[in-house]
């Protein structure tokens, strides 16, 4: 009795290929986009084949930090975009406060990580005989607001990378 066992190539996005010739292409693909967006932000990834296989090609892709402060440390690379917009808003500067505690934050990192952890402890602050006097309405307006506004500001980030970066938003992910 013969097994077909089918093999799959893995990439990093998360895409599956059935051949070598496929994966390759689609990294070739890849890297023609990020050389599109700056020929000086490719670097090299490991991308490992099926389990048992002993193919470990270094043809993969990684984000740089294009900002000034990160220029020459090579650890500032990621494998995937959110992770460098993530890492791009403490770049970002920005005047906000909490809506919770008052805290103000000068960069758009700081605001969004504050207002997380703020919200976590103010939601347990926030008993369910307050909530019958109002303030459970309160805080329930509040927590959307801060949600939107480090929303809106993580894609104000985004756009900002995507310039500094030469890419059009047809070209983002």
């Amino acid at each position: 009795m013969t097994e077909n066992i089918h093999q799959q190539l893995g990439c990093t996005c998360r895409g599956r290929f059935s051949t070598q010739e496929d994966l390759l292409g689609h990294l070739e693909a890849a890297k023609r986009r990020i050389c599109r967006i700056d020929p000086d932000n490719l670097q090299s990834t490991s991308i490992v084949g099926p389990p048992g296989s002993i193919e470990n090609d270094q043809v993969g892709l990684a984000y740089m930090c294009p900002h000034a402060e990160c220029e020459g440390i090579q650890r500032i690379k990621f494998s995937r975009r959110r992770n460098l917009v993530r890492h791009y808003a403490k770049h970002i500067e920005c005047r906000e406060a909490c809506v919770f505690c008052g805290t103000s934050a000068s960069r758009v990192s700081k605001y969004v990580g504050h207002i997380e952890r703020c919200m976590r402890r103010n939601k347990t602050k926030c008993q369910p005989e307050r909530q019958q006097q109002g303030r459970g309405y309160i805080y329930t307006q509040n927590r959307r607001f801060a949600q939107r506004r480090a929303k809106t500001l993580m894609e104000i980030v985004a756009k900002e990378l995507r310039l500094k970066m030469g890419v059009d938003d047809s070209d983002s992910e």
